[in-house]
Formats: C-alpha cells, sequence, structure tokens
C-alpha cells in the first residue's frame, strides 16, 4: 500500500501496487523505496498503452521533470491513477507546440485519478479550429469515476489571449453516467471555464478548490465553475476570484454558474472580484446557501437566457429561472446591485416562484435588490445596509406586495424601496433615489459556454 505520508504529497491516495509503473523523464526510479521493481519509462502514454493492455487497477508514478501531452486514455475496462512524486510544481505535463489540447484526454475509462501534478498549457496552446477556438487542460467523456486532487491546471491559452481555454471539461449527454470529485486543487488563467461539468448524466463533487481568473487580454467572458445542460453538481468551500471580462454588457463573467441545470448546491464558497458572483440562469431547484460574495459587480443574478445567444441546447427545452432558493449569503460592496431578478428573452419567460431569505446585503454600490422582471418571487427576512441607492426596487406590476408581481416580507432596510412598502427602513430616511437612476443601471448577460 502506498502510505499518504511515504511520498510527502496531500491527497495522496491508498493504493496497492500490485500494477504500478514508474514514469521519468531522467529514467531515473524516484519511487524506487515503494516500488524498486516497477517499469520505468520516459513518457506518459507508453505507461497507459502498457496499464490498459494489462487489464488491472494501475497506478502511474510520475517523477519530477516536464511531459508532454497529449496523452490519451479510451478503453473502458481502463482503471489509472497518475500521481505525482515529489513537488507538484516540479511535475509538468504540458501540450506540445502547436496543440490545442487536451493535454489529458480521457474518451472512455472506468476510473481515473489526477494526484499531486500540474497540467500546464504554457498560455501557447493553438486552437484546432483557429481564432477564437477552444482549447483544453483535461477532458473527459465516458468516464465512470474520476478523481483530480491536489493538482494544478493553468494557463490554458493562446499566445495571443484569442482562444477559450477550458481547464478541466466533463462532457455529458452521452449515455454514460459519470461521477467526478474534485477537489483541492488550483486553476489559473482559464480563459472561458476553470472547471465545466456540462451535459446530463454528469455528477460533480466541486470543494475546497482555488481558482482565479485569466490574466488577461479578457477576450472571453470567462466562468469560474460550469454546471450546465442536465449535469447536477454539488459545489462546496471554493475560493474564486477574478473573474472578469471585458465587456460585461454584451457577456459577463460568473464565479458560479448554473445553467439549463437542475439541483446543483452551492455553499461556503469565497467569490470575489468578479462580474457576477453567483448566477441562475435558466435553471431550477438550485440552493445558493451561505456563500460569503464581496466586492462582485453583481453579487446574485436570475435571469431568464432563452434563445438570447441562440440555440442553449437545454435539456427539455429552456425555461425560466424556477424554484431556486437563495438564502443566508453575505452580499458585500457589491459595484452595482446585490440580486438582480431579469429577462433577456421574453418570449421564454420570467423568473418566477424563486425564494431570496435572510440575506445580508451591504454597501452595495446601487440597490440590494433589483426586480426588473419576475413573478411569484419571494423576498423574505434580507437585512440590506448602507446603499447609495433604494435599497429595494421592483419594476413589475401585478398582486403582490406594494402592487408589484412578487412578494415582500419583514424585510429590514436602512433606507426605501421604490415601490414603498417592501422593507421596513430601520434608521430615518435621508435619501430617496428616482425611477429615472433605476432605468440608467445597465443589463448585463451571463455567458454559458
Amino acid at each position: 500500500m502506498i502510505a499518504l505520508g511515504v511520498l510527502g504529497l496531500a491527497g495522496m491516495p491508498q493504493q496497492a501496487l500490485a500494477s504500478t509503473q514508474v514514469v521519468s523523464a531522467d529514467r531515473i526510479n524516484c519511487a524506487s523505496d515503494i516500488a524498486p521493481d516497477a517499469p520505468v519509462r520516459r513518457r506518459i502514454q507508453p505507461a497507459v498503452r502498457e496499464a490498459i493492455a494489462r487489464g488491472e487497477d494501475e497506478v502511474i508514478l510520475i517523477c519530477p521533470g516536464t511531459y508532454f501531452g497529449p496523452v490519451t486514455i479510451n478503453d473502458e475496462d481502463a482503471h489509472i491513477d497518475f500521481i505525482g512524486v515529489g513537488d507538484k510544481s516540479d511535475i509538468i505535463v504540458r501540450a506540445r507546440s502547436g496543440s490545442g489540447g487536451p493535454i489529458f484526454r480521457v474518451l472512455r475509462a472506468e476510473h481515473i485519478g489526477f494526484f499531486n501534478l500540474t497540467v500546464d498549457g504554457m498560455s501557447r496552446l493553438v486552437p484546432a479550429d483557429g481564432l477564437g477556438g477552444v482549447v483544453t487542460g483535461i477532458f473527459f467523456r465516458r468516464t465512470e469515476e474520476a478523481t483530480m486532487d491536489g493538482i494544478m491546471v493553468q494557463n490554458i491559452d493562446s499566445r495571443d489571449g484569442n482562444a477559450q481555454g477550458i481547464c478541466i471539461h466533463m462532457q455529458g449527454g452521452n449515455g454514460v453516467d459519470q461521477e467526478f470529485e474534485i477537489k483541492d486543487n488550483i486553476l489559473s488563467n482559464c480563459t472561458r471555464v476553470g472547471i465545466l461539468a456540462d451535459g446530463e448524466g454528469v455528477e460533480a463533487d466541486v470543494r475546497r478548490n482555488i481558482i482565479v481568473g485569466p490574466l488577461g487580454p479578457h477576450t472571453f467572458a470567462p466562468n469560474g465553475i460550469q454546471v450546465s445542460r442536465g449535469a447536477v453538481a454539488e459545489i462546496y468551500e471554493n475560493i474564486i476570484d477574478a473573474v472578469e471580462s471585458l465587456t460585461p454588457t454584451i457577456g459577463a463573467g460568473s464565479g458560479v454558474l448554473a445553467f439549463c441545470a437542475e439541483d446543483a448546491h452551492i455553499e461556503d464558497n469565497i467569490i470575489t472580484g468578479t462580474d457576477l458572483g453567483v448566477s441562475v440562469a435558466d435553471s431550477e431547484e438550485i440552493t445558493v446557501l451561505s456563500n460569503d460574495l464581496l466586492g462582485n459587480s453583481f453579487s446574485v443574478l436570475l435571469q431568464t437566457v432563452g434563445f438570447f445567444f441562440g440555440n442553449p441546447n437545454c435539456p427539455g427545452g429552456s425555461h425560466p429561472p424556477a424554484d431556486n432558493r437563495i438564502a443566508f449569503n453575505n452580499l458585500l460592496e457589491s459595484i452595482n446591485v446585490g440580486i438582480d431578478v431579469n429577462t433577456l428573452d421574453m418570449s421564454v419567460g420570467v423568473p418566477e416562484d424563486n425564494e431570496a431569505e435572510g440575506n445580508v446585503m451591504e454597501g452595495q454600490g446601487f440597490f440590494g435588490i433589483l426586480v426588473r422582471q419576475g413573478v411569484n418571487n419571494s423576498f423574505d427576512d434580507n437585512m440590506i445596509f448602507d446603499d447609495s441607492s433604494p435599497d429595494i426596487v421592483d419594476q413589475t406590476t401585478g398582486n403582490g406586495t406594494s402592487g408589484t408581481a412578487n412578494f415582500y416580507d419583514d424585510n429590514v432596510c436602512t433606507g426605501t424601496s421604490i415601490p414603498e412598502g417592501l422593507c421596513d427602513p430601520i434608521f430615518p430616511l435621508t435619501r430617496l433615489a428616482t425611477g429615472g437612476a433605476v432605468d440608467s443601471k445597465s443589463l448585463v448577460a451571463v455567458s454559458p459556454y
């Protein structure tokens, strides 16, 4: 057995060494103390071919050095763990010059694990489909089970910054149930998406990762974590920073984006300096709970996207966000709005039957809550402090509170609301903005991949 402390690797799995290989750029067995008889190879792909030929559960230990992809796994019975030996920053798997990746390409497998290594695009990837095309770090499809623990994925980009870089892409919709565990990793400079769980059959547990947005020139609207098109995800305790686009009004980056998703749970994350902290678009039964969102342009966005960007390829068709819960989050110092509810495609419908409860908003640049379009949404027990404009603005009309189409109960504010009666002021009123100021606030759009 490989004990957790033997190689000094955080997250090292305990695996039997009955079938083990060592990959070493200089052919020196860096794991001779625990696998003295393991064959040593200079490249990763031959080790993969040998592992598949053996047909056993395989451990491939990778020594410090630089190795080149693409590394491809395409066998439904493949069961391989790739484990770096030493400092992960010294164990680099990168793309060859002129390649667009993926650096690791998993097309079919029973189980794949990545531990304690670095996947680096070096910002030199070349998209196969030309300017604005996609480049990828690690790609999965038809993979029954995969784990990524304690790895770094970085610089998934082209030299000129005009590639859509996806660090980790889990593709569903292929009839295979796929389970992924992605924890304690560091992702940086992923120009389009850091972690992408996309398609039916994908179930991802994403927790304790650090994701830092692209360096620039911000050609595309990036998303830190995206769960979409029927995928399911548990997203816990991640730290996400600086996910920004150049022009948010035509496509904004999200720290976490749920798009055409159902039953995702987004909890205890820290998201700072993004265009949109958490975005819930065309999704149902998403829970956004106890997150700390600081210094984002908009903290939470509930939005109907519909066909605004063309066919969204949503399973079962496009629909407005409904039955989602935004609760007990700290929404602090948003440059614009704390919670923004709106629609880009009225033909699909408006956000409805969503709940925002117990959120604390402080220091928003414009409004705590802004509802541009929506019906039967409830806003209860929210607290809004020290905003420079009305604390709550609802532009709808209907049979709800104060003649709006939505319902407000026991919200506390330090200012006022438009219309009146949506919150209870706790300090004397010192300011009152006009409806004109509301109309001037630009509408931004999420940007799903």
